[in-house]
């Protein structure tokens, strides 16, 4: 089977194997100490998961890549929300603007330049057809490049993260394709013929206490 999309019940199955991937990635290849990593099963299952939704890359029946999107409505460790800056959002009225993406992993063969971005490039799919238009992501300075190069901009600063690591939250404005188009991103590929979005949400974006000193 190969698929790529959010796991729906009738793909629950594969969540198993999603865990499973976060142990392999993250404890046994990067050595990191994940909060909630479980030993004994080899998997990392998380609080967020029980109401954000799982993306992931099945290639002939194995899970090579995945994602966890969640919304503000279903966080409420501290710690994410004070990343996140979630004060700034609802001073704002943009609370239901925002997808936020995290533990976005592949597995090392399958973690070249064109699978990450076409994973990524999916992913970016589901969001525009959700409606919302605020991407959001914490990644560690490892991974800034990469995400500032499909369009990603940090917006606060950087924090420790509960798994040890130094972690910096950064914004993509789906509305912005002039800012996309200008760091040539693989993410401007994406969007639908006749897409306007909400161009409104740009003004107010770039408006954010702390957004345009961090850029």
């Amino acid at each position: 089977m190969n698929y790529t999309g959010v796991l729906t019940e009738e793909l629950s199955h594969y969540k198993k194997s999603v865990y499973h991937l976060r142990y392999e990635v993250l404890v046994k290849e990067q050595g990191k100490h994940p909060v909630y990593a479980n030993h004994l099963s080899g998997s990392i299952q998380e609080p967020l998961d029980e109401n954000g939704l799982l993306f992931a890359k099945i290639t002939g029946g194995v899970v090579v890549g995945a994602a966890r999107l969640n919304g503000f409505r279903d966080i409420h460790d501290p710690f994410y929300l004070e990343c996140y800056g979630i004060d700034l959002f609802r001073e704002n009225d943009l609370l239901e603007e925002v997808v936020i993406i995290s533990r976005m992993l592949m597995l090392p063969a399958f973690r070249g330049s064109a699978s990450f971005a076409g994973f990524a490039k999916e992913i970016y799919r589901w969001v525009l057809s959700s409606g919302r238009s605020l991407l959001l992501i914490e990644c560690t300075p490892a991974f800034a490049v990469a995400f500032s190069k499909m369009g990603f901009r940090p917006y606060r600063e950087a924090m420790l993260h509960p798994d040890g690591m130094m972690v910096r939250p950064m914004l993509l404005d789906c509305n912005n394709r002039e800012w996309l188009r200008q760091v040539g991103s693989v993410l401007d590929r994406v969007y639908p013929v006749g897409f306007t979005g909400k161009p409104e949400l740009s003004a107010i974006i770039s408006s954010m206490e702390g957004f345009s000193s961090c850029v």
